[in-house]
């Protein structure tokens, strides 16, 4: 007796069961007896059912999930269902933080972060090209670029690949600073710094490094030595330093006057001025009611007649400075004498252009000389260089070579000086 065909015994395999979230299994039907039909259910997979011999599924949802084939042929069929057969493994957290477009200031750096866990393993991207060596939890970035993070977990070996993350440099603001005039210059004067930037950028000037309190304008007014900068900041908060400029102010001559005695003298008897704190680097240029006396330029004057005496002393640099005044008087009786005769000076028309007179009054007949100087004490003119005999006098000068200003007119006679004050037009 024949035996009857046997029908199909199911059977199949999977080429993996142990996948990650998004990927495919391949079946393969290992059915004997020749089936020809064929009926698998995939729960969670797509397509979830199939009549292929040899199926591929694809797994988008974690999870265990049963597979089931049915095969048959004219003899019969046969079911079977492999239980948790297919491990669908969740892809690991490749997210990075800061999150968004990262914007930062060239020469600043940040930090990119992934996601920790113990498990995880990290490749940082650049443009999609590998970095090597950085395989960190975080990436320091300096520069700009789209990165992303690979990120695998070492248990399930599943992997993902994150997001790419734009870092974008702001550019620094553009700043230079120049000197609006001399740069060395003599304490108490000052020069203008100007800083050039965009209108939208705000100013910090620094000396020696440290912010200047209060110094935030375009233009700064520096009064004192030191190196001088700006500092440009964006409305993005980036920073630029401008070039620095060295700033000079020579300090001015020092000194006072001290006296050998009493500034209180006999007609024909002197007292010996001297300077304070000599500097014979120095030049020195004494005076008598602020107009120079020839040749007196060292370190003491013998004053023999009353007067307000000063000196104006100029440092290497150029730099000026009058001493305070000491005021010598004569007071002995042989003075009184000399006091009670007449010398006086007028000036008309004052302020003169073109033409001026002087009237002179004199009581005793001697050499008179009128000289004229400027402010700073320099001789400008002698108006009168003669002996006159007691009187009085009208003397008229043109004023063609003179520049308007103020000067002063000083007239001497034996022990006596007049000085009065000319104003040019």
């Amino acid at each position: 007796v024949l035996d009857a065909p046997a029908g199909p015994v199911a059977d199949f395999s999977a080429s993996s069961t142990s996948i990650c979230k998004g990927e495919s299994v391949t079946f393969t039907d290992l059915s004997s007896n020749g089936p020809d039909t064929w009926s698998w259910s995939f729960p969670g997979g797509t397509p979830s059912t199939s009549t292929d011999q040899n199926p591929v599924v694809t797994y988008s949802t974690p999870g265990v999930y049963d597979v089931t084939l049915t095969a048959g042929n004219a003899n019969g069929s046969d079911a079977i269902t492999k239980t948790g057969y297919i491990t669908v493994n969740g892809k690991p957290n490749a997210t990075i933080t800061p999150g968004g477009v990262i914007k930062f200031c060239p020469g600043e750096s940040i930090v990119l972060s992934a996601a920790s866990d113990p498990n995880y393993t990290y490749q940082w991207y650049k443009y999609a090209v590998l970095l090597t060596g950085e395989t960190n939890q975080n990436l320091v970035v300096s520069t700009a670029g789209n990165y992303r993070v690979k990120v695998t977990d070492q248990t399930t070996g599943c992997s993902k690949a994150s997001v790419d993350r734009l870092v974008r440099l702001h550019p620094l603001p553009n700043i230079a600073i120049s000197a609006a005039g001399p740069t060395s210059f003599c304490s108490g004067e000052s020069v203008n710094l100007v800083a050039t930037t965009g209108i939208t950028n705000t100013v910090q000037w620094t000396k020696g490094g440290v912010d200047i309190s209060g110094a935030t304008g375009n233009l700064y007014e520096a009064t004192a030595s030191g190196f001088y900068r700006a500092v440009a900041t964006s409305q993005n908060g980036c920073s630029r330093t401008s070039t620095g400029i060295s700033v000079k102010a020579w300090p001015l001559p020092n000194g006072g006057i001290t006296q050998s005695g009493s500034l209180s003298i006999c007609q024909g008897d002197s007292v010996t001025l001297s300077v304070i704190n000599f500097d014979p680097a120095n030049t020195y240029q004494w005076e008598e009611s602020q107009v120079s006396i020839a040749g007196a330029t060292g370190q003491s004057y013998a004053a023999k007649s009353a007067g307000k005496y000063t000196f104006l002393a100029e440092s290497p640099q150029g730099c000026t400075k009058r001493s305070p005044a000491r005021i010598v008087s004569i007071t002995c009786r042989e003075a009184l004498t000399t006091l009670v005769t007449t010398l006086s000076l007028g000036i008309h028309p004052n302020p003169a252009s073109g033409q001026v007179y002087l009237d002179i009054e004199k009581s005793e007949s001697g050499k008179v000389v009128v000289e004229v100087f400027d402010l700073t004490g320099r001789l400008q003119s002698t108006l009168l260089d003669e002996s006159l005999e007691p009187g009085k006098f009208t003397f008229s000068t043109d004023l063609a070579g003179f520049k308007p200003g103020i000067y002063l007119v000083k007239m001497s006679s034996g022990n006596q000086t007049k000085v009065q004050r000319l104003v040019i037009e």
